[in-house]
């Protein structure tokens, strides 16, 4: 398996805006899932998990958390 690299460090400019539009399309996820009261569904260590209003917003972290998490990488 090859080593993974920053997303920001990408030669390609589509590439490098990956990471913001992802964050951007899981912060739109947990808003629909809150208006329709409907799960929305996570992995976390291999496992699927289901979340409900209000876990949506208090088990999913954030997308400035996350985008922290990819600068540390």
């Amino acid at each position: 398996m090859s080593h993974t690299h920053s997303l920001q460090h990408a030669r390609s400019s589509s590439l490098k805006g990956t990471m913001a539009a992802m964050l951007r399309a899981a912060q739109r996820a947990r808003q629909i899932a809150a208006q329709t009261h409907t799960a929305l569904v996570v992995q976390r260590n291999g496992a699927l998990e289901y979340l409900y209003p209000p876990q949506v917003t208090a088990n999913v972290p954030s997308a400035g958390a996350l985008a922290a998490a990819q600068k540390d990488h």
